[in-house]
């Protein structure tokens, strides 16, 4: 068929819905191995990455920091992020402090970028997002409270290739 600029022409999702935790420290890590890979059918064709995560942290950090992960050809970039500003983690989004007024719990919270991105290649891409803390070692949780009640959440990273 034809396919004209802007056209989407293929689609990729993957939907975790398990809970995880784990333990990171000041480094990005992948937590629940949500990733998904695409490879474009043209080099000027673009790749929409929407991200829907839901993300909780012990109450004893204050920020988890996430970052969307390019990976193509044994190359990692981070494509979307902040300037460099001084010592200031670099992320493509951030969650505070999201406490729920109890002792002990933080709430769930979602972490949502959405980025247009060149890569300009016909090779394979994976799309990962990452997560990190502050200083010290912390939990972080996908798809649950970090105290584990109330209710699951449930995660996705989809990507939509746009003909350029």
């Amino acid at each position: 068929g034809v396919v004209a600029p802007g056209m989407i022409v293929n689609v990729k999702q993957s939907v975790v819905t398990a809970a995880y935790s784990t333990t990171v420290g000041a480094v990005y890590a992948n937590i629940g191995n949500l990733a998904v890979s695409i490879t474009p059918k043209s080099a000027s064709n673009k790749i929409l990455v929407m991200i829907d995560a839901k993300i909780s942290h012990t109450p004893d950090s204050t920020v988890v920091r996430g970052r969307l992960i390019r990976e193509t050809g044994g190359v990692t970039t981070a494509p979307y992020v902040g300037d460099a500003a001084s010592n200031r983690p670099r992320s493509s989004t951030a969650q505070y402090k999201l406490s729920s007024g109890r002792a002990g719990t933080h709430d769930q919270g979602a972490a949502e970028p959405t980025f247009l991105d060149s890569p300009n290649t016909t090779s394979e891409i994976t799309y990962k997002l990452y997560f990190r803390g502050s200083s010290g070692s912390y939990t972080y949780y996908i798809n649950r409270r970090s105290s584990d009640d109330l209710f699951r959440g449930s995660t996705s990273l989809t990507l939509m290739e746009i003909s350029g």
